[in-house]
């Protein structure tokens, strides 16, 4: 008896490699998180805010300190996408995963450092300077939108596609 082996392969196409990249920068353009203290949002902050350091309370623009973790991710989507234009080599396949790698660490380094940030923000407010906490009810609560997770899933996105395209270039090799 004669067995077939079939094989059934598939190619995706050349902007899929980066096709995520540019919707997570995009996604620096949405909502990342909402700070709401007692249940009433005192803060709502996108992607950009976070990369620029300016964040609007109410009606009132403030300006604070650029979060790290948040111009690391968007410089990671911008250099995955630059090297994937500038650098037609096979070098190029472990840049763009290593950009998007990074990307990925960043945007969960970006969550605990947004969350650790809310904390010391309640326990500085808990403190009136004597060395003797007031006892307060307030709850700061930080909740992470939208804009934030999309961006999240398309680093891991572009890790897949990256690896996918990788393991179907090795098949037609073989």
């Amino acid at each position: 008896m004669e067995s077939n082996n079939t094989t059934v392969s598939f190619t995706l196409p050349s902007w899929s490699s980066i096709g995520p990249l540019f919707l997570a920068i995009l996604g620096f353009f949405m909502v990342f998180t909402e700070i709401n203290c007692n249940g009433e949002e005192l803060a709502s902050l996108t992607g950009m805010d976070l990369v620029t350091g300016s964040e609007s309370i109410g009606d009132e623009e403030e300006n604070s300190d650029a979060n790290i973790w948040a111009i690391l991710a968007l410089a990671s989507a911008a250099i995955g996408i630059i090297v994937y234009f500038a650098a037609k080599s096979p070098l190029n396949f472990n840049l763009i995963l290593a950009a998007a790698v990074i990307g990925l660490a960043s945007m969960v380094a970006l969550y605990f450092d947004i969350k650790q940030q809310a904390d010391n923000e309640m326990k500085s407010e808990s403190d009136d300077g004597d060395g003797f906490n007031l006892d307060t009810d307030l709850s700061i609560d930080v909740e992470m939108k939208f804009g934030y997770w999309f961006v999240l899933i398309c680093f891991i996105a572009t890790i897949l596609v990256q690896f996918m395209t990788k393991s179907s270039r090795r098949n037609r090799v073989e």
